[in-house]
């Protein structure tokens, strides 16, 4: 027997427009708000912004939730100027001139540019960032501006030469000691003077005297690669 719901016609698109909405179904935002003759934007009416802010003032007002200092709009203002135009050999912008040459609209070319940003072009703006919060960090310590720097191009160099060696070395000739591994904000050391390594066949001849690799044979199963349960545990605390 159908129930009386299934028995009632579905309302059409425009009834359910006439509803009014229920209290829990509107979205919440303090980024706007807008009532009869009012909108606000971050709290502050449109209408008074209007005239008092530039366009970069007040897209970091949207942005951050807080009126920028003159300095900081400045700045604001001088990164959205400096995005503006970059050439047409770009991939963003090779990939919307593709799309526009199969007759798609405006909005679908804009598109495909935008979905063309990755970290390599458009994301290289975050390591940028990185390398001035690093620097602040340093600052921070007590380094000087200049010191600062030099500690960041360090590090770099050293990645980049690292990242040369294994790129050059065949892969039979790789080992823990061309991989280094930062263990705190000023020193680096090599894995083969981190971890315990064992000698050929060492397995064999029963359990090995490490911690580390105890627990790795108390844990270890013959059928399954499967992490245990505690590092299962671990891996959904992490990805919450």
């Amino acid at each position: 027997m159908a129930s009386q719901s299934e028995d009632r016609p579905s309302p059409t698109t425009r009834e359910r427009r006439k509803q009014a909405r229920q209290e829990d179904a509107r979205w919440r935002t303090a980024i706007t708000r807008i009532e009869p003759n009012k909108i606000l934007i971050r709290g502050y009416p449109v209408d008074e912004l209007m005239g008092r802010l530039s366009f970069a003032e007040a897209m970091y007002l949207i942005l951050r939730g807080e009126l920028p200092s003159r300095s900081i709009g400045k700045l604001f203002g001088a990164v959205l100027v400096s995005s503006i135009d970059h050439g047409v050999t770009p991939p963003s912008t090779l990939a919307a001139r593709n799309v526009a040459t199969t007759g798609a609209p405006l909005r679908a070319c804009v598109a495909a540019g935008v979905l063309g940003f990755g970290t390599y072009h458009g994301g290289d703006i975050e390591s940028c960032m990185r390398f001035i919060q690093q620097g602040l960090g340093h600052v921070r310590q007590g380094s000087t501006y200049p010191e600062a720097a030099e500690r960041i191009l360090e590090a770099t160099r050293v990645g980049v030469k690292v990242f040369h060696i294994f790129a050059d070395l065949h892969g039979r000739e790789l080992g823990p000691e061309h991989v280094i591994r930062r263990v705190s904000s000023n020193e680096v050391r090599s894995l083969s003077t981190l971890h315990h390594w064992l000698r050929p066949g060492e397995l064999l001849e029963g359990v090995p005297s490490s911690p580390v690799y105890q627990v790795f044979w108390k844990n270890a199963r013959p059928d399954t690669f499967e992490a245990p349960p505690s590092v299962l545990t671990v891996r959904t605390s992490k990805t919450r």
